[in-house]
């Protein structure tokens, strides 16, 4: 108490105003603006979409149902066809014969007739599983039909960056759609960055340098770009899987790793994919690791 500087810091900042030293903050233009709603709104229906689903497997276990046991996606169209049945069905008229006629044999399924069987052999709809069931199911195929409708917007962005999304996606960890994403959040003018390491810091990805008494203390990464850093640690990831094709990130990755462990591996690759972003976006050219 008595010893608060909020008055003295109030005049100081507005001193450094009056002289035009304070940094404005990013404020991209409107079309990226657009972009960026469409965007994170597609994120946010993305998650609900992984939100029910997880409610929906919760429901089939409860339920005593094991498809996710026999098919590698239990939202795929022989499992989503045999629940589909399931639900609408009474148990007692469930027929073996209809169930294994409802399972695409086009795909990828390995499992015998025997075992999908014996993954809905026992299942009992327990109290208010079926209608919970019957509700995600409809509020699935509404939210698959928003996503296809921004899907529908984007496509309006993807034809005009169409050349910078096709540079970016020269780089391994980078599809079309994680591109048009980190256009959004940084716009396509880099002249409004300082360098690349200002947009990694706007990033979020930039260590701290906090040492006293040549004691060096934490070197976490900052708080911001909620919605970028996420982003391009998912690219990171997927980036470093990429192991003959485009072993660039990979063998950073695992020089890294060694040192400093997987998180701190993996935030250093995605700040460095931010910084080739930077530099690709630019200078209009694709990516080159040398």
């Amino acid at each position: 108490k008595g010893q608060k500087t909020d008055f003295r810091d109030a005049i100081h900042m507005a001193s450094m105003f009056r002289m035009d030293l304070v940094v404005a903050s990013f404020i991209p233009p409107a079309d990226i603006r657009d972009l960026r709603e469409l965007c994170r709104y597609r994120l946010k229906l993305t998650y609900m979409r992984t939100s029910e689903k997880n409610r929906f497997q919760n429901s089939m276990t409860i339920s005593k149902i094991r498809l996710d046991s026999v098919f590698s996606d239990p939202f795929g169209k022989s499992a989503s066809s045999i629940m589909e049945y399931l639900i609408s069905t009474d148990p007692d008229q469930v027929s073996d014969d209809v169930i294994l006629g409802l399972v695409c044999r086009r795909g990828n399924t390995k499992a015998s007739d025997r075992d999908i069987l014996e993954s809905i052999h026992g299942y009992e709809f327990i109290g208010v599983q079926r209608d919970k069931l019957q509700v995600i199911s409809l509020h699935l195929s509404q939210i698959e039909e928003c996503i296809a409708l921004i899907d529908s917007k984007l496509e309006y962005y993807r034809q005009k960056y169409a050349g910078i999304i096709r540079h970016l996606t020269t780089m391994a960890g980078i599809t079309p759609m994680s591109a048009l994403y980190i256009l959004g959040e940084i716009g396509v003018d880099m002249a409004v960055w300082k360098d690349d390491a200002s947009l990694a810091s706007w990033a979020g990805l930039s260590p701290a340098n906090n040492a006293s008494a040549g004691k060096k203390k934490t070197t976490r990464v900052g708080d911001g770009g909620h919605y970028l850093k996420p982003l391009l640690v998912q690219c990171a990831l997927a980036a470093v899987r990429s192991t003959k094709k485009d072993p660039y990130f990979h063998n950073k990755y695992e020089t890294l790793k060694k040192r400093r462990g997987h998180k701190k591996a993996i935030i250093a690759i995605a700040r460095k994919m931010l910084v080739a972003v930077y530099h690709i976006v630019r200078d209009d050219q694709d990516f080159h690791p040398i």
